[in-house]
């Protein structure tokens, strides 16, 4: 029997993107008054699509989506 992981409800992934984002927002904080307004909002803007992609798929990659594009195998290219 092989081993299938069990898919994060909606609500689990928006707990999990809640602490998460307590851990970010001293860590911008930091970088705002390290490397200024337009640094960080650059990061800001990418954590935010980050997480409203992760909210509403559910992960960040997968991993059937990267084989059929042509990605990793478990094969050498030169073995096929």
């Amino acid at each position: 029997m092989s081993y299938e992981e069990k898919p994060s409800t909606r609500r689990t992934r928006v707990l999990i993107a809640g602490l998460l984002w307590l851990l970010l927002v001293p860590f911008f904080i930091g970088m705002w008054l390290l490397l200024g307004w337009f640094v960080t909002l650059l990061f800001v803007t990418g954590s935010v699509w980050l997480t409203q992609d992760y909210i509403r798929r559910g992960s960040f990659a997968n991993a059937d989506t990267v084989t059929r594009a042509g990605g990793w195998t478990g094969e050498h290219r030169s073995e096929r």
